[in-house]
């Protein structure tokens, strides 16, 4: 639902703080379709839980999704 060629950002809200997915800010560009693909890693800080991943345009679009977090299987 983006604009065709609008520049999108994507965050994840951990306690209330906007936190980049990944090493660095993660910048997207819609495709002529007005949609995006990408992959990330989860913040370290974030624990097990539901979190809010934020996808807003330079043009004034925001998408917003719940994204679950799972505990690390340990080791056998």
């Amino acid at each position: 639902g983006f604009i065709p060629g609008e520049v999108i950002e994507v965050i994840m809200v951990v306690d209330g703080v906007p936190t980049d997915l990944g090493g660095k800010p993660m910048v997207k560009k819609a495709n002529e379709l007005g949609a995006f693909k990408t992959t990330s890693n989860i913040p370290r800080v974030a624990a097990p839980g539901v979190y809010t991943v934020k996808a807003m345009g330079d043009k004034g679009t925001v998408a917003v999704a719940p994204l679950e977090v799972e505990e690390k299987p340990k080791k056998k």
